[in-house]
This record gives C-alpha cells, structure tokens and sequence, in this order.
C-alpha cells in the first residue's frame, strides 16, 4: 500500500509541476482527492502545508479507507440478503422495478432515492459495521458524561468519568449501535424496515454524536470518517 501511495504521489506531483493541461489529462481530470490536496497545499502558508511524508500518508489513509472498509460492508450486506431470501426478494423487486424505468444502469440520484436499498445499506451499517470499535487519544484532561449512571462499589451512581491527558480511550462503536436502551428490545435484530417508518422515540433522545443517521458507525467530531 505505502508502495502504490508513494507511486500515486509521484504521479499527481509530476502532473502539477507540467502544469494544469498535464492535471486535467489525468483520469478524474484533476478533480480526484488527491489533486485537490495536492493543490490545497501548494496555496497554502509555510505553516499549514503537509510534507511529502504527510501526505504519502494521507494517501495510503485514503486508499485503505475506501476499498477494505466499502468492500467488507458490501460483503456483510450480501451474507446477510444471503440468509434473508424475504428480503432478498424485497430488494430485488425494488431495484428491478427502478431498472425497467431508468435502464439497466440506474442513475446515482435514481438509486439514492429507492426506500428499501436505502433501509438494507442503513441497517447494515447499523448492525453490522466494518469497525466495531476505535481508538482515540485525550489531548487534554477531561470529564466524560456517561449518558446512563453506573454504580461504584460502595453503591455511588457516577455520573462521569475523570480522563487525563494522553489516555486512550476505546470508543465501542457496535455498543452504541446495538443498545436496546436507544434501538429497542429487537436492536441485536437485522430488519431493514425499521427505517421506513418513524424511529423509537429513544434515538432521538439519545442525540448520538455520529455523523450519519444517528449511527456510531462513522465515529463523529473532527476525527470523524471523511
């Protein structure tokens, strides 16, 4: 990966220098991510710019993130449309129906816009997302709320949790997607149709700080997935 990230650099660095016609004859015609990284840094002030290093690294950042974790939940979907056939059958009326309208190519807009595919890819990610937990590092002391109390050993509720500086914190991603506190008693369940109609009172509530569809799966904040 380092070796394809480092060749893929090579590559838009030597277009920039040639000049914008050498950019816009490479495939995205320079509107790739790594193009317009490339040229973000370049305006950039001496303070704010990435080295060479750095952004080898946000390379191989973008090229793991975007075909290990994609291709694991398109697996994870169809094993479970696999063991699903009702549904399985469902989805497939769906999308043949949109097929015999727009061709056999359904434009993006079109397929964005199908209710149950939509519900599938949801409750995919809900149940059963490509990481079940992150890692992250305190920059500074802290108080972490706990949205429910728990009970010290001498029968103290706590409410939050102190955390010094340079503690790492596992963020259970799975928990919070699963909880039947917030999803409801059938939250371990795989049912798509849950999201075609109004959601437990309790998600909203909860104010997940994900940054899809009240969902952890793509963490949250400014380290959230890009």
């Amino acid at each position: 990966m380092d070796d394809t990230s480092k060749e893929l650099f090579a590559l838009r660095k030597a277009a920039f220098a040639k000049g914008d016609k050498a950019v816009l004859e490479q495939v995205g015609e320079g509107k790739d991510i790594m193009s317009i990284l490339l040229n973000a840094n370049m305006h950039s002030t001496e303070s704010d710019r990435l080295t060479d290093e750095e952004l080898v690294a946000q390379m191989s950042t973008m090229l793991f993130a975007g075909t290990d974790t994609t291709s694991n939940a398109l697996a994870r979907t169809l094993h479970l449309l696999s063991i699903h056939p009702d549904v399985q059958e469902r989805l497939r009326d769906e999308v043949i129906q949109a097929a015999n309208i727009y061709g056999r190519d359904i434009p993006y807009e079109q397929l964005f816009e199908l209710p149950f595919l939509d519900a599938v890819c949801r409750e995919t990610l809900r149940v059963d997302m490509p990481l079940n937990f992150i890692v992250r590092e305190t920059v500074g002391d802290s108080v972490l709320p706990l949205h429910q109390p728990i009970t010290a050993i001498d029968g103290t509720p706590i409410h939050e949790i102190a955390v010094p500086k340079g503690t790492m914190v596992l963020v259970a991603l799975a928990a919070c997607n699963r909880s039947r506190a917030v999803w409801g008693e059938d939250a371990l369940e795989w049912k798509p149709e849950r999201w075609l109609s109004a959601l437990p009172e309790t998600v909203g509530k909860a104010r997940v700080p994900g940054v899809y569809s009240n969902l952890m799966t793509f963490s949250g904040g400014g380290r959230s997935c890009m």
